[in-house]
């Protein structure tokens, strides 16, 4: 998303969700109203459906809400994004992680972009794109990438049982 007024929106939403009966009052104003569609649109990257007034506070909380990603401000500054609103899973280690439009940061595009170059088709991208995915593929410890060929190799003897 590599956007700066979406954060500064998103600190002005943080602002106000801490008295819910002013941001209610807020909301339920002019410029309330303007501020949530345009912060919607900035922060969720689409614009918010309905026109009423309890249309703009749901939009309100979905956007507070959201806010509270632990990983918001990367997310919003993600030089990388879907084409087309894919979803993705990713695995990290025994962990998995589903990364969309909504989610995504660099760490995880670059980390998809190793397993699947061909995703790069799919995606919006810095330039350097491949440079920064060579540099975070570099970048990974020994250990892991110890436990990737031990995890292909059991991969390989569990497919050779199967046959």
């Amino acid at each position: 998303m590599n956007c700066p007024e979406a954060i500064i929106l998103a600190d002005k939403v943080r602002e106000l969700a801490l008295d819910f009966e002013s941001a209610r009052d807020f909301v339920n104003s002019p410029e309330g109203r303007a501020f949530v569609k345009r912060a919607y649109l900035m922060i969720m990257g689409k614009a918010m459906r309905g026109s009423c007034v309890n249309c703009h506070m749901d939009a309100f909380i979905e956007v507070a809400c959201f806010i509270k990603h632990p990983k918001f401000k990367e997310i919003m500054e993600s030089l990388y994004q879907f084409k087309n609103s894919m979803v993705r899973e990713l695995v990290i280690g025994e962990a998995s992680v589903t990364v969309t439009n909504h989610n995504i940061t660099d760490e995880y595009a670059e980390l998809m972009l190793i397993e699947c170059p061909v995703l790069a088709e799919n995606m919006n991208k810095p330039e350097d794109w491949e440079k920064r995915v060579a540099k975070r593929k570099a970048s990974l410890t020994t250990a892991e990438a110890v436990e990737t060929e031990e995890v292909v190799e059991k991969k390989k003897k569990v497919k050779k049982v199967i046959e």
